[in-house]
């Protein structure tokens, strides 16, 4: 007969298997890793009054998606992007 195995260790095997299966069920489940996106950077002269950050976006009136950042941009001031 062979060696018993020990509670301690099995139970540790399953909660790091749920611990895992949970997060894998969060993170691809979200639908990021699969969805398919396109940025789109827009620069207006003139007021923006009403824009804010998680506005609604229409494109002939059909929901797109929606106001992610704002900037300003202050014309001959360099600006680096990074991310």
């Amino acid at each position: 007969m062979g060696k018993r195995p020990s509670a301690t260790l099995i139970g540790a095997f399953v909660v790091g298997a749920v611990t895992l299966a949970v997060t894998a069920i969060v993170t691809f489940g979200s639908g990021q890793f699969f969805r398919h996106t396109q940025r789109f950077v827009l620069y207006f002269s003139g007021s923006l009054n009403g824009l804010e950050k998680g506005a609604p976006v229409k494109f002939r009136g059909v929901p797109i998606g929606s106001v992610k950042e704002i900037r300003l941009r202050i014309p001959g001031q360099h600006e680096d992007e990074t991310r």
